[in-house]
């Protein structure tokens, strides 16, 4: 009974550690290829200062040893025959001499071609995860985004946004000092935005303090004014004005000023927020707080935002003929 426990257990251990190994196999592999590689250049190295010189040196006395040998001391020339030897003895030579310098660095080569071996392979099962994962993330992204546009038809934008908010609790004491727990949707932060204008994030920014702050106070006091004119505002027209990157949010939070939204920016040199009190100089970079924003309807934009203006001149028009101050066709 024991044997089998111990049987059973060695190979539960045997399947996790496989499957430990398979799990950070490109860590295993990549950690095997550096060390292959160094070892591979170490290692020739070292052949090349100990082994690379004792080699040359022997083919050069072993050339020389074969024009010795066939060498004549009254200066008469090698017959055909004795030409013939010295050159096939000295292909031979030669022969030797390539051989003992693959054999000086076939390790050191065998070794480095293992582990960029082993590099490639992580990389390559690397990139399959990588592969795999962008393939399963676009998947689930479009099966969200379809869900999201049903809940958008069905029930409108703002459900949308309360639905795929976090919600928060908070603990509350009623007037009798019972304490219960209110559960309420982060849609309560959404009309409220941080930007922050610096350097990295707006191509209008300057190295002077005193040109940022002017052009932002002018581009919101051009964005306020353009809200009033066309009845509503959205949050990426104050993006786009200010050289900020417009955000998804922006395309459907904004301001309706008909139904009486205030245009509310508040922006404060970052050195001024409680994290920054310290500092000394002016960072020259701004946060920007933009608030009181509500869901504007996608089709506001197709609107014409004058036309209740336009309605309430002509009713005036209407009561001023009706009482006789204008004719009908003035």
């Amino acid at each position: 009974m024991n044997l089998k426990v111990l049987v059973s257990a060695v190979k539960v251990g045997a399947k996790g550690t496989v499957e430990m190994a398979k799990i950070h196999s490109p860590k295993i592999l990549l950690g095997l290829g550096i060390a292959g590689v160094t070892i591979g250049f170490v290692w020739a190295i070292t052949n090349t200062a100990k082994k690379l010189d004792n080699v040359c040196e022997k083919h050069v006395k072993s050339i020389d040893h074969l024009k010795e040998l066939y060498s004549t001391d009254d200066g008469e020339e090698l017959t055909e025959g004795e030409k013939k030897e010295l050159a096939q003895e000295t292909i031979k030579e030669k022969a030797h001499f390539i051989f003992d310098i693959v054999k000086t660095y076939i390790g050191p080569v065998s070794i480095t071609a293992l582990g960029v071996a082993s590099i490639l392979m992580s990389h390559h099962i690397l990139n399959a995860r990588y592969l795999g994962a962008c393939a399963a993330l676009q998947s689930v992204t479009e099966a969200y985004a379809q869900y999201r546009e049903k809940v958008i038809n069905d029930q409108g934008i703002e459900k949308d946004l309360e639905y795929s908010s976090q919600p928060k609790t908070e603990v509350v004491v009623d007037e009798n000092g019972d304490k219960y727990v209110k559960t309420m949707s982060s849609i309560d932060d959404v009309n409220t935005i941080v930007r922050v204008f610096s350097e990295c994030t707006s191509d209008a920014w300057r190295t002077v303090p005193d040109y940022n702050y002017a052009f932002i106070s002018g581009q919101l006091n051009a964005a306020k004014r353009e809200g009033f004119r066309r009845g509503h505002l959205f949050l990426n027209d104050i993006l786009k004005m200010l050289g900020l990157a417009e955000s998804e949010a922006g395309c459907y939070l904004g301001w309706n000023i008909h139904m009486g939204d205030e245009i509310v920016v508040e922006y404060t040199d970052v050195s001024n927020l409680e994290n920054l009190k310290d500092t000394v100089n002016k960072s020259n970079a701004w946060t920007l707080y933009f608030k009181g924003m509500r869901v504007l309807p996608p089709t506001l934009e197709k609107e014409d935002m004058l036309q209740p203006y336009r309605n309430a001149v002509e009713e005036y028009r209407r009561a001023m003929v009706e009482g006789g101050v204008l004719h009908g066709t003035e």
